[in-house]
């Protein structure tokens, strides 16, 4: 391995300067004819990310997934290289740089495809939590990777081409996440309260419900199962204190469609100390009558709803944050930035 890397550092020296400097420079001029990917050039072009050195790596990562697609294991290798140099400059990114150095000392393509998942995991961490400038990413997932346990793989186009299969089975896999600027993402899907008229008291008993439901939420994502009962117990009895009085008739029977339900779930969480992946079960359906509730009463301050497309085996769940900053709930620490913000609730 140290041989390999002395024997790339010139090389990358050049490669990752380059990219790195090219937003100064002259556009005028072609591409060499040395590039390892014509057509990733284009792709890569659209989109700008909002960390810098990250955007730096990103057109390599395109130039991967390109070579391994291909099937050309040398392109692979070559790409690989230029990531592990980019990716010590990143915050966060030493899982990156391990990823790419082993795709650079795997001797066959198989190899380098397996842990092109684990790279691409860490990519897609990485992109997510930078967010976008300009452009738009795609989440791919082909279900048949890794022995049919399934892999991601970010693109810049709808149009799958398989990374993990090649010309063998080019098409498999589908559109998981669409990732988008901030700004165009809460343009697209920025709701109001479905309720106009609610009356004060209604106002703030539920927004203490929130609060709890946001407590819980914020334990289970920092893998807290203690804070996260806390969170239950207090959400259960905000909701016995809740004034349903001052409802109209349709804000009540809304209201008590989603009531038992919620009580149950907020109940189960504070007794489940200590079996956190339980709680979390209780969480994914809580959510659902939270988002019911949100969207028709609001909140009292605005809010996200969030979507990780990959917990409960791939079939995805919502929550609700206060934060536009994604903290994934489902995986706590292990994939803490899985999820994007499908909605800004006023």
């Amino acid at each position: 391995m140290t041989t390999l890397l002395k024997a790339v550092l010139p090389v990358l020296a050049v490669i990752f300067l380059t990219a790195c400097g090219s937003g100064n420079a002259d556009k005028s001029h072609p591409p060499h004819e040395s590039d390892s990917s014509a057509t990733a050039a284009p792709v890569a072009a659209g989109v700008h990310l909002r960390d810098d050195k990250l955007n730096a790596v990103y057109p390599h990562y395109v130039q991967l997934t390109t070579a391994l697609t291909n099937g050309d294991m040398a392109a692979a290798k070559i790409a690989a290289s230029a990531i592990a140099a980019g990716a010590g400059e990143i915050t966060g990114g030493a899982a990156l740089g391990a990823a790419a150095a082993n795709i650079m000392a795997a001797t066959d393509i198989d190899a380098q495809r397996t842990l092109y998942a684990g790279l691409s995991t860490a990519f897609i961490a990485l992109v997510k939590q930078s967010g976008l400038s300009s452009g738009a990413l795609y989440v791919d997932f082909c279900p048949m990777a890794m022995h049919d346990k399934g892999a991601s793989w970010l693109s810049a186009g709808k149009e799958i081409k398989n990374p993990y299969f090649g010309e063998k089975m080019m098409t498999c896999g589908d559109v998981k996440e669409t990732i988008l600027p901030a700004t165009a993402a809460a343009g697209t899907g920025s709701v109001k309260p479905q309720f106009t008229n609610v009356d004060a008291k209604v106002a703030a008993s539920l927004k203490a419900v929130v609060a709890q439901y946001l407590q819980i939420k914020n334990g289970l994502a920092e893998d807290n199962s203690a804070g996260a009962a806390n969170g239950g117990k207090a959400m259960a009895a905000a909701m016995e204190k809740a004034d349903k009085t001052a409802m109209t008739p349709e804000q009540q029977q809304l209201y008590k469609e989603n009531e038992d339900d919620l009580k149950e779930h907020a109940e189960h969480i504070g007794k489940n100390e200590g079996n956190i992946e339980h709680q979390r079960e209780h969480f994914a359906q809580m959510s659902e009558d939270v988002y019911a509730l949100v969207k028709a009463f609001g909140g009292g301050q605005t809010l996200y709803h969030d979507y990780c497309p990959m917990y409960n085996d791939n079939k995805g769940a919502r929550w609700i944050s206060e934060t536009e900053v994604v903290k994934n709930p489902y995986f706590g620490s292990k994939m803490a930035t899985c999820g994007s913000v499908k909605e800004v609730m006023q």
